[in-house]
């Protein structure tokens, strides 16, 4: 029976977590392929969890054969809305948010969802009155559903979505979802024949104190998790590789806590997570590379939430609470989401939920398990001001990173000049990197000798690092919003020269402030970069008659310099937001405007507006749609490329912005070309920082090779290699393209 058991709840957490990437891929087309899908995804897929929980904490008041009888007339009622996947009937309209895709996920996966979200405290709850062996402790099996989990999210990025495309995985998961039914049914006629053997000790009533505590510590690790996420896919792509790793290593935690080594685990993890709080504070520090940014969050990720599951699960209750805890847990769950998924955007303007989260981690650690004193070492002299001193000495920090201060700025030139440069910029620089050294060093030195005051310390210091960031922030931001779809900042430079636009910590657009340069394309569309070779050879086709030209992805409307009078531009923009802020702080669009150009904003997603666009054709369409540092995958499809060859005449030319720290973006377009039958090309720029040119890539792809020979030496052929993928709506990964 055990064996059973275990399978039964492995293969229900299996089949949960396949549905949960699957269906999030299929979304992501109709809200513009925002890292944002994923976020709402789990909110829902955490609500729905806790309604199954809920579920199966009220059906364990029924008899044992009714509660069987209802819990598989509920499976096969769900069967009824398999295929698990997006419905018919359109898409949303533009500028649709939350609430939307909830609706759709409801009606996409809903029911299903419910069925399978009960089974982990429901398979338990069996067990425990099963009579077995192992039924005084039958929280093991929750080592197995999450085992079962973990499986199914590493699957996923690595062989179910590159060998399968999206109809075929719903078919496949509709075909499992059957056998666990019989699966199902074979766990409720073993517990019925079994004898009953009631539960060694009798549910009291539970304490308001150990709920509270099983929700906040199931809470902060899913803040955590979450907060990981948005960090990862905003900076390299919304893709279900890059969502389901934090989740896995939040799962692997819940499996080793719930493990027979879970204690020791525990104390190990507790004892690591000062380091762990430090890596994450100073990390924010530098502009890491991929392979150390990922194992910096998922590091501090696996660390700190194993330590607060370890925690959970050193608290869990005798078996006739089961269900209780859980409801707890899976309440906990849903408020980390529900924070992360809601609150966060409305009260703050940027990603603050995950320094939150760690903060609050902190907090909660076990302070049984930190770690003691080192026998041995130098005693440290003890006095009532020494750790808030100590704890109060960062705020004067901030002096030495705000590089516009007056006074700083005056004294580090006075200095400079005294010195015959040795005493400047560079200096205080310097001075700063050791300061930000010196005072993390001495909180550690006095907390490996007094750990009990480890938590109000850690959070000092963490404090101090958002509070840096913050005041980093007022002396150069002229305005942050966050919406669905990010957050959006319009910087000005401590110089005076430039204005910036940036979604996340990606440049969107630059601006010279200086009248005469105002009108001058900037970063990655400067005259003397790709952006530029392409539009010189745009006027060259054109020398005196309009040119047509469609841009998907406005940013600060940097491409809207290169039109002439009588042109015709028409920007394709996800976010409206994204308009507001190129109006009403940048000039670009009301240049070009002044100039006699007609240029027009069409809000929505790129693709699906194209689509409505029918009969209209386009000299040259250029593709720069970056949420943050990455492109939305279903812009880069073979279903795609064909929607933009429909939308181009016939000699006009598709050019695409691919420059990406992460991803070799490149390769994609190689293959897209060649099944396309036509030729690319691709050109690879330099910075030149005194001009404010980013050094950036385009690829090119046209049928008129004549045109693309005029684009100059500096660009060269591209091929696709044996290994670049094809990517099409239905099927697309990212692994042969990490750099």
């Amino acid at each position: 029976m055990t064996a059973l058991f275990a399978a039964a709840a492995l293969g229900n957490a299996l089949l949960l977590f396949l549905v949960q990437p699957m269906t999030a891929k299929a979304l992501l087309p109709l809200f513009g392929g925002t890292a944002a899908v994923w976020t709402a995804c789990m909110l829902f897929y955490q609500a729905v969890l806790l309604a199954g929980y809920a579920y199966a904490h009220l059906l364990r008041r029924l008899p044992r054969d009714y509660q069987a009888g209802a819990h598989l007339a509920l499976l096969a009622g769900a069967a009824l809305a398999l295929p698990p996947g997006p419905p018919a009937g359109g898409s949303p309209q533009p500028g649709a948010g939350l609430g939307t895709l909830l609706g759709v996920l409801a009606r996409a996966a809903g029911l299903p969802l419910l069925a399978l979200s009960a089974g982990a405290p429901l398979l338990q709850d069996w067990y425990a009155l099963a009579g077995e062996r192992r039924s005084r402790d039958p929280y093991f099996l929750y080592a197995a559903s999450n085992a079962g989990s973990f499986a199914a999210l590493l699957a996923y990025p690595f062989a179910v979505e590159p060998a399968l495309d999206l109809f075929t995985q719903g078919r496949v998961w509709s075909w499992g979802y059957g056998a666990l039914i019989l699966l199902w049914a074979a766990c409720a006629r073993s517990v019925s024949h079994a004898a009953i053997k009631p539960a060694p000790q009798e549910a009291g009533p539970g304490a308001w104190r150990d709920r509270l505590l099983w929700a906040a510590l199931a809470a902060v690790p899913s803040s955590l998790m979450l907060g990981v996420t948005t960090h990862l896919t905003t900076d390299i792509a919304p893709v279900p590789l890059l969502w389901v790793v934090p989740l896995a290593v939040y799962l692997a935690t819940y499996i080793g806590a719930f493990s027979g080594a879970g204690p020791a685990l525990s104390r190990w993890l507790s004892a690591a997570a000062p380091l762990a709080g430090l890596a994450w504070a100073f990390g924010g520090l530098f502009d890491l590379t991929t392979r150390p940014a990922l194992a910096l969050h998922l590091g501090v990720l696996g660390v700190l939430a194993g330590a607060l599951h370890g925690r959970l699960a050193a608290a869990r209750p005798v078996p006739a609470r089961l269900t209780e805890y859980y409801l707890c847990a899976a309440a906990g769950g849903a408020l980390g989401g529900l924070f992360n998924g809601l609150l966060a955007p409305a009260l703050f303007s940027g990603l603050r939920e995950y320094g939150l989260a760690v903060t609050a981690a902190m907090l909660l650690l076990p302070a049984e398990s930190l770690p003691p004193r080192p026998s041995g070492s130098p005693s440290l002299p003890w006095h009532p001001w020494w750790f808030p001193a100590v704890a109060a000495l960062p705020a004067a920090a901030p002096l030495c990173w705000v590089a516009d201060w007056a006074p700083f700025v005056a004294l580090s030139r006075r200095l400079g000049s005294l010195s015959g440069g040795w005493l400047g910029d560079d200096f205080f620089e310097l001075l700063g990197a050791v300061y930000k050294l010196l005072v993390p060093a001495a909180l550690v030195y006095h907390l490996a000798r007094q750990p009990g005051e480890f938590r109000a310390a850690a959070a000092a210091l963490l404090g101090f690092f958002a509070f840096r960031a913050a005041t980093l922030d007022m002396t150069a931001i002229v305005v942050r919003e966050r919406n669905f779809y990010g957050v959006l900042t319009v910087k000005r430079d401590p110089s005076g020269r430039w204005k910036t636009l940036t979604h996340g910590n990606t440049i969107h657009g630059r601006q010279f402030l200086e009248p005469g340069r105002r009108g001058e394309p900037l970063t990655y569309f400067h005259r003397r970069g790709p952006a530029g070779d392409v539009m010189a050879v745009l006027r060259s086709k054109f020398p005196e008659a309009p040119a047509r030209i469609a841009v998907v992805g406005l940013g600060a409307g940097s491409l809207a310099a290169y039109a002439r009078p009588g042109d015709a531009i028409t920007f394709f923009e996800l976010d409206p937001a994204v308009e507001r802020l190129a109006r009403a702080h940048f000039s670009y669009l009301a240049d070009a405007e002044a100039r006699g150009a007609a240029v027009r904003v069409v809000h929505g997603d790129a693709r699906l507006s194209l689509a409505r666009e029918e009969g209209k054709r386009y000299d040259l369409l250029m593709v720069d749609a970056f949420s943050s540092d990455s492109i939305p995958v279903h812009l880069v499809t073979r279903e795609a490329l064909a929607l933009y060859r429909r939308r181009v005449s016939a000699d006009g030319l598709l050019a695409f912005h691919v420059t990406n720290r992460h991803l070799r973006l490149s390769r994609v377009f190689a293959r897209l070309a060649v099944e396309a039958g036509l030729v690319a090309v691709i050109r690879r720029d330099k910075t030149d920082s005194a001009e404010a040119k980013f050094s950036s890539e385009w690829v090119v792809l046209s049928g008129d090779v004549e045109a693309l020979g005029a684009l100059g030496g500096a660009w060269r052929g591209l091929k696709p290699l044996a290994r670049d993928p094809l990517w099409t709506d239905a099927s697309s990964s990212l692994l042969a393209l990490f750099k």
